[in-house]
């Protein structure tokens, strides 16, 4: 495990799904591993907006961009709106600066879990006040599900007043 939390596998890097197969089948366990993957490095707690890592290997998810434009169900803080920034939905900063996902990390070749377009996107205007039926419509069979339409609301609300206050 990394510091910024994630699982790190030294061929490909964090960027992975996590899964389980079950089957009846006897196989042999893999052997566990402790060996310390990210020495002194500190890139992902250093580049982390919201200070989310207290500590190395420890997330306070109350102040990570993924948990609170995601999971969350409230408001975001007033402190740590300006700190989301134009994370819509998610962020992967400490994985981005991750070395191993620097060196290894490659495209998905899944055409599924491929980013839209920038012109495919629909305007954070429109988003700021998406009905529940219309965002069912165009995000229920997406990963933006999990936000529900009032989390979208919410984000697009938050860029939008991150957009206003970088313009002045």
């Amino acid at each position: 495990m990394g510091k910024n939390t994630m699982l790190i596998r030294p061929s490909i890097g964090s960027f992975t799904f996590i899964g389980c197969l079950l089957t009846d089948l006897e196989l042999a366990p893999d052997m566990p591993f402790d060996e310390d993957r990210c020495g002194t490095c500190r890139a992902c707690l250093d580049a982390c907006p919201t200070g989310a890592f207290p500590e190395p290997r420890v997330l306070d998810a109350r102040r990570c961009i993924s948990y609170l434009t995601i999971e969350s169900r409230t408001d975001i803080s007033a402190d740590l709106r300006p700190l989301v920034g134009d994370n819509l939905f998610g962020c992967d900063i400490c994985q981005d600066v991750c070395p191993w996902n620097v060196k290894f990390a490659q495209p998905t070749r899944e055409p599924r879990f491929a980013a839209p377009a920038p012109d495919a996107r629909p305007p954070l205007e429109e988003l700021r006040s998406i009905a529940d039926e219309t965002f069912d419509a165009v995000f229920g069979r997406s990963a933006m599900k999990r936000a529900g339409a009032r989390g979208l609301r919410r984000n697009a609300l938050v860029v939008l007043e991150n957009q206003a206050v970088s313009r002045t």
